[in-house]
């Protein structure tokens, strides 16, 4: 039972006592008819009545305080009790209060509970009907399959067709040499007219028939070179048609194509250029040339990085190693060792118009100056100075090219756009073609000497990440950026290695 309950029965038990004690005591007293000072034996006995009910009270307090620790606490901690009795009513009101808005949050979140199952119900409908659709759409791909197996069959047929393409392209290939190997007989021809010209200057007239009569010819050649030209032009569209299906065989027919067009595009150079090599080859060219072409006019034979400030012994060593590569690559492939000499490439002593003659020694010389003394870093190279066929000994022409730091590791070089959604060929073929022509533009405008006639003649970019990024650009169905930067400190000499980022 509670305290409080206690104590207000002792209590009420106490003023039951102390009202009989009180009544007892004053009739003993009033009995007795004592006095206290000037009081009256009648107020004496209320006075003394009234002090034995206060002790007797206070005993009573004094008692209950010592037996219960309860009553103790009530006695010296009411106040605080019923301070904190109060705060625990404000407290009790603030957690209503909560409860309150607590209730409310559930009718709400029963309202958006029940809202959820009305959608949750909807989505259900939607899924049957999605279900239905699926069926549909499996049909649609059995269809879809059996179109696939027809695809399959065409692409066979357009491989079948790009084998013949192929022949077609070697045959004409085999013609564009022949035409060269005319031009090389029209060249003769020229030195021979030249000779008769020194010979017979006094028969102006006649000279001047034979022009017109050659002229004539170079016109013949010029038409034959240009149905070669269209003929080529022919089979190449047929085959840049073919290989937007036949991805596999792209890259080898890109490279057989542009070998043609370098080709052709050094023949015409010849027939600008016969005036100014006539002069050089009038004692070199007296048979014609029915060997194969192992090499173009122009084409890179060796190259060789060398530092900076050589003299006059280190360059002449330089360009004599650079010289021996040049031969082994030249025997390499069917040349031969000139007379009295174990190398294969020499320069080519010629008789300029005023009868100078310059020889192998002084065009030795000159690219020995050309190299001592220089103050950047220098990249030999050495070039054949006409089309070389197989069994002769190769005349070359030395150059030499500053090489310095083109590139630096990670340096922006070009970047390109192109969009996913032209698919795999489109990609594919915009890549290559891009990297194969303003790539290449841009890298050689910025410093970097092309291996002309090698492969590659700056670097290359393996199928396998072209495959990569062309992967990474389908997939994403939209127009990229595709950034070329170097992947590496990249000089004039090197070859270039890119790193392709897209974003």
């Amino acid at each position: 039972m509670d305290v409080s309950i206690w104590v207000v029965i002792l209590l009420v038990l106490l003023s039951g006592a102390v009202a009989a004690v009180g009544d007892w005591l004053g009739r003993k007293l009033g009995k007795k008819r004592l006095r206290f000072g000037k009081l009256r034996p009648k107020h004496t006995a209320i006075v003394t009545t009234f002090i034995a009910g206060m002790l007797i009270t206070a005993l009573t307090i004094v008692i209950l305080s010592l037996m219960s620790e309860p009553v103790r606490k009530w006695l010296t901690e009411g106040a605080r009790i019923q301070q904190q009795l109060q705060e625990t009513r404000g407290d009790l009101s603030a957690a209503q209060t909560q409860l309150d808005a607590g209730r409310k949050d559930i009718a709400g979140v029963r309202a958006e509970l029940k809202t959820e199952r009305e959608k949750l119900t909807a989505e259900q409908a939607k899924v049957v009907q999605a279900t239905k659709l699926a069926e549909g759409m499996r049909a649609d791909a059995a269809a879809m399959r059996s179109q696939v197996n027809a695809l399959e069959v065409r692409v066979k047929a357009s491989a079948d067709r790009l084998e013949g393409l192929q022949a077609e392209y070697q045959r004409v290939d085999e013609e564009l040499k022949t035409r060269l190997g005319n031009i090389e007989q029209y060249r003769k021809l020229q030195d021979e007219l030249f000779a008769e010209n020194n010979r017979l200057l006094e028969e102006n007239d006649k000279l001047s028939n034979d022009i017109t009569k050659l002229q004539r010819q170079i016109e013949d050649l010029n038409k034959e070179v240009e149905g070669a030209q269209q003929a080529q032009t022919i089979a190449n569209a047929s085959f840049v048609t073919e290989k937007q299906r036949i991805e596999a065989d792209r890259q080898k027919a890109l490279a057989d194509l542009r070998d043609a067009e370098s080709e052709l595009s050094t023949a015409r150079k010849l027939l600008s250029d016969v005036q100014r090599a006539a002069a050089l080859f009038r004692n070199d060219a007296s048979r014609a040339r029915f060997n194969k072409l192992i090499y173009s006019r122009g084409d890179e034979l060796a190259r060789l990085p060398v530092r900076s400030m050589l003299s006059q012994a280190e360059a002449r060593n330089y360009l004599l190693a650079v010289m021996e590569l040049a031969s082994r690559d030249a025997v390499s492939r069917g040349a031969a060792e000139l007379q009295n000499s174990n190398i294969a490439v020499g320069f080519l002593a010629f008789t300029t118009n005023d009868g100078t003659t310059v020889t192998q020694e002084i065009q030795f010389q000159q690219a020995v100056d050309e190299i001592t003394a220089k103050q950047t870093d220098q990249l030999i190279v050495v070039r054949t100075l006409t089309n070389a066929f197989e069994g002769d000994s190769i005349a070359i022409d030395v150059e030499a090219f500053p090489n310095s730091v083109v590139y630096n590791l990670g340096d922006f070089i070009i970047e390109t756009r192109i969009d996913g959604r032209k698919g795999v060929q489109g990609v594919t073929e915009a890549l290559v073609n891009f990297i194969g022509d303003q790539l290449r533009e841009r890298a050689v405008k910025d410093g970097m000497v092309p291996a002309i006639g090698r492969q590659p003649e700056l670097g290359e970019v393996t199928q396998e990440q072209i495959q990569q990024i062309v992967s990474d650009i389908v997939v994403t169905e939209r127009t990229i950026v595709v950034r070329f930067h170097a992947a590496k400190e990249t000089r004039a000499g090197d070859t270039l290695t890119l790193d392709i980022r897209l974003r």
